[in-house]
C-alpha cells in the first residue's frame, strides 16, 4: 500500500475523496483535492446510491475517507485498491466516532492520527503509518483535529508512509 499511496500523491492513480459528516467539511481535505484535481464527495452522513455510482463512474483505484461510517464492502472494494481512511487517534485506542471527545473525557495528552486501510469492523483494517503529538490539557478539540489531520494526516497520506 506504500506505493499506492505515493503514487496517489504523484498523480498516477485515479483517486477519490469522500466525506461524511453532517456539519461541516474540512477545508484541508477539500482543498488538497481541488488542488490535485482529485473528485471529492461530500453525503453528509449518510450512504446511499449515489456513492456506488460515483465510485463507478470513476474507475477509482483508490479511495480516502474522512469520518465516514462504516461503508458496507460492496462500496470500500470498489475501488482498485480498496479504502482507506484518516482517523484522528492512534489505532487501535480511541476506535470508531468521536476519538477526540474520548481523548478530552480521558484527559489523555497523547493524540495522534492514523492511515489504515478500511474492511469490515470499525477501525479495524491495517494500520498504514500513524503519527504521534502532545495535547496539552485543555487544547480546544478543533485544534487537536486540525494538527491530527491538516499538520500530521494530509502530509502521512502524501508521503505514501
Amino acid at each position: 500500500m506504500p506505493i499506492a499511496a505515493s503514487l496517489v500523491t504523484r498523480g498516477l492513480l485515479k483517486t477519490a475523496i469522500i466525506y461524511f459528516f453532517n456539519f461541516k467539511r474540512p477545508d484541508y481535505l477539500f482543498l488538497e483535492a481541488k488542488k490535485r484535481r482529485i473528485p471529492y464527495l461530500d453525503l453528509k452522513n449518510r450512504i446511499d446510491e449515489r456513492l456506488g455510482a460515483w465510485l463507478g463512474a470513476l474507475s477509482a483505484d483508490i479511495l480516502v475517507t474522512y469520518v465516514a461510517p462504516l461503508l458496507p464492502s460492496e462500496i470500500f472494494m470498489i475501488p482498485t485498491y480498496g479504502t482507506i481512511n484518516i482517523h484522528p487517534s492512534l489505532l487501535p485506542k480511541y476506535r470508531g466516532a468521536h476519538p477526540i471527545m474520548w481523548m478530552h473525557l480521558n484527559m489523555d495528552q497523547e493524540g495522534g492520527v492514523t492511515i489504515h486501510r478500511v474492511d469490515t469492523g470499525m477501525d479495524t483494517g491495517a494500520i498504514l503509518a500513524q503519527a504521534a503529538f502532545h495535547i496539552p490539557l485543555g487544547t480546544h478539540e478543533c485544534v487537536v483535529e486540525r494538527v491530527a489531520i491538516d499538520e500530521l494526516g494530509v502530509p502521512l497520506l502524501k508521503k505514501g508512509s
